[in-house]
């Protein structure tokens, strides 16, 4: 599975869980019931996630307020 490889290179790295985002496209694709048991899965507890689809629309503008979110450098306190 692809995502057990990236979770297994990520934990080489020493990579901080709280600082993946993870992004779980194509959630259309889901049963309804599925969609809201998928953050319960193990694999997922230690990441933020956020849920997509580009064919609805969905999640996208909360990607990207959170992709700028996380990728603004720290303002300096003077």
């Amino acid at each position: 599975m692809k995502l057990s490889s990236c979770l297994d290179v990520l934990n080489q790295l020493d990579v901080d869980p709280k600082r993946v985002l993870l992004v779980l496209s194509k959630i259309d694709l889901l049963t309804e019931a599925r969609n809201e048991r998928i953050e319960e899965d193990s694999q997922f507890r230690n990441f933020q996630s956020i849920r997509v689809s580009a064919v609805r629309g969905d999640g996208l503008h909360k990607l990207r307020s959170r992709v700028l979110e996380l990728t603004r450098a720290p303002k300096s306190r003077s």
